[in-house]
C-alpha cells in the first residue's frame, strides 16, 4: 500500500509555526480524520493553538528560516523580522571565535609593542563588531535577499581559520 501525507501547518503557543507530515494508508491504516490529527499533534507535546491542512507547494522552497516561517491561514511564508535575528544570531557565531582570535593577536602584539598590528587588529575587531549592523540587513525583503547580506570579513576569517591560518 502506497502511503499518503498530508502535510499540517499548526500554530503553536509561543506563536511559532510547526509542519507536520501526517501518514496515512500505510502500516498504520489510518485516516487523517480531525481527531486523528489532533491525537497526532497531542502525542508529538505540541501545544497546539490551532492547525490545518496544506498543500507541500505552499511551504517556502528554503528551510534557511524555518524558524521564522508564519501561517496566515493561506499560505506559510517567512516573517522577515524574525529571519532578520535569525540572520543575526548566525553572523555572531561565526563572529564570536574570530574576535577571541584577535584577542589572542593582539595581546602577542602588545607584547611585542607593536603599535601598528595593535591598531590593525583593533580595526578588524570593530569591523566584526558592525557586522550586525550592515543596512542591507534591514533593507533585505526576500529570505534570498537576507541570505545574500555576507560580510567579507566573515568569509575571509572563517576561510583562514578552517585553512589553519
Amino acid at each position: 500500500m502506497v502511503p499518503e501525507i498530508q502535510h499540517i501547518a499548526i500554530t503553536v503557543e509561543d506563536g511559532s509555526l510547526a509542519v507536520m507530515q501526517f501518514v496515512t494508508k500505510a502500516e498504520f491504516e489510518r485516516e487523517a480524520t480531525d481527531e486523528a490529527i489532533e491525537a497526532e499533534i497531542v502525542k508529538a507535546g505540541i501545544r497546539a493553538v490551532s492547525w490545518r491542512r496544506i498543500d507541500i507547494k505552499d511551504l517556502p522552497t528554503s528551510r534557511d528560516f524555518r524558524a521564522a516561517w508564519n501561517y496566515d491561514g493561506k499560505i506559510v511564508d517567512v516573517d522577515m523580522v524574525k529571519a532578520r535575528e535569525i540572520h543575526k544570531s548566525r553572523m555572531r557565531a561565526v563572529r564570536t571565535p574570530l574576535l577571541a582570535a584577535f584577542d589572542v593577536e593582539y595581546q602577542r602584539a602588545d607584547e611585542e609593542e607593536d603599535s601598528e598590528k595593535k591598531a590593525s587588529i583593533v580595526a578588524s575587531k570593530q569591523l566584526l563588531r558592525d557586522v550586525t549592523e550592515d543596512p542591507a540587513i534591514a533593507a533585505a525583503k526576500t529570505p534570498e535577499e537576507l541570505t545574500a547580506v555576507w560580510p567579507e570579513i566573515l568569509k575571509e576569517k572563517a576561510e583562514k581559520k578552517a585553512e589553519g591560518v
